[in-house]
């Protein structure tokens, strides 16, 4: 007898299970209640057509991170939410986008009963990745440092990574995105 399997799962339901594990996961541990407009918008979200790596699977990448990385959180929940939001919003060029993710993470939060310094961490923690620099908060400083795992990540990642933030900034000529990503 052969296994039968079911259909194998594409990368974007992969991304999907490991986002709405996480949601579920922090949402459990902060006390607040489902949300499930609040979970579409946030997919919905990181399924606009301009994303190229600030998606769902860089999400579910930063959250598969924070899993190895779990135990040196103060508030493991926190950081996870703050993951979950540190890119809800994004537009290339926009001085904002972390701002906007900060307040959007802060409203879903606050509608769910959430408690006010929670709120404030959490947004304290996302609106840090605009510079990543922590703000003098441990679990900050690993919300930062989880989202530039990236940069240590094999070759063959980073060169994906590289491949969809240069897509994400077609509209910046060769010269000028070079400088940029030197400078980063």
């Amino acid at each position: 007898h052969s296994a039968t399997r079911g259909p194998a799962m594409s990368t974007s339901d992969i991304a999907i299970a490991r986002v709405r594990s996480g949601w579920d996961e922090s949402r459990f541990a902060l006390g607040i209640g489902a949300d499930e407009p609040a979970f579409a918008d946030l997919v919905a979200r990181h399924r606009e057509v301009h994303r190229a790596y600030h998606d769902l699977g860089h999400v579910a990448a930063c959250l598969v991170e924070l899993e190895e990385l779990r135990a040196l959180a103060t508030r493991p929940a926190e950081v996870s939410t703050a993951l979950l939001f540190h890119d809800a919003i994004y537009v290339p060029l926009a001085s904002d986008n972390e701002a906007r993710s900060a307040e959007l993470a802060g409203a879903v939060l606050a509608r769910g009963g959430a408690d006010a310094a929670v709120i404030d961490r959490v947004r304290a923690a996302i609106v840090a990745t605009r510079t990543h620099d922590a703000p003098g908060d441990s679990d900050a400083a690993l919300v930062l440092d989880v989202d530039l795992s990236i940069l240590a990540a094999p070759s063959v990642t980073f060169d994906a990574y590289e491949v969809g933030v240069r897509r994400e900034h077609a509209m910046i000529p060769d010269e000028a995105f070079a400088q940029g990503r030197s400078a980063f």
